[in-house]
């Protein structure tokens, strides 16, 4: 008795399957045929940046002009619109970078170019643009500190804060920020 009801189950399900099945949608399937369906796969790539940056250690100063130079490494998706942007630091005074040991400041000044002729700041006027390539790009800061400050001995320090400004297609601004430490030790030529 249960082999012949087992039997007629499989059979109504089956039937059930044929006659009803396709009614609502699903592949209609057939002894020996193969159908198909497709699958829709999409992504957006969106606009990303990551930095990072080096120190900058000025060497020893002793009253002479001293220049250094260090390294911003950015890595954009490609075709990102993105802007640098350098804060005029911790210790600024009405825009102007200062070092600080104890009480005691030093003035420096940050650039774009290796004549120091454009200051590196974090207005429209001053930023670095750029356009991400999606492998990395490297631009260099190059730092001053100007002649004839009589400053006592010391370690002066700073810190700058390097924003990347990244504009997406949605006109949104995404901020990504990295902070730079700028360092140097200073001693003074006794005479």
């Amino acid at each position: 008795m249960n082999s012949i009801y087992r039997f007629f189950k499989t059979r109504i399900a089956a039937l059930f399957i044929v006659l009803i099945m396709p009614g609502i949608g699903l592949a209609n399937f057939g002894i020996g045929e193969n159908k198909s369906s497709l699958l829709d796969v999409s992504t957006t790539v969106a606009p990303f940046c990551s930095i990072n940056a080096n120190p900058l250690a000025f060497r020893n100063y002793s009253m002479n002009t001293v220049t250094a130079s260090t390294s911003i490494l950015v890595i954009c998706t490609k075709g990102t619109n993105y802007s640098i942007a350098l804060d005029f630091g911790r210790n600024s005074n009405n825009n102007l970078r200062n070092m600080r040991f104890n009480a005691n400041i030093l003035n420096y000044q940050l650039y774009q170019d290796e004549k120091m002729s454009r200051v590196w700041g974090d207005t429209q006027n001053n930023v670095l643009s750029a356009i991400g390539s999606g492998e990395l790009q490297t631009y260099k800061i190059y730092g001053n500190i100007p002649v004839n400050q009589n400053k006592p001995l010391g370690t002066y320090n700073d810190i700058v804060l390097i924003n990347i400004n990244i504009s997406n297609p949605n006109n949104q601004n995404n901020l990504s920020a990295y902070q730079m430490m700028v360092r140097m030790n200073i001693s003074v030529n006794k005479i």
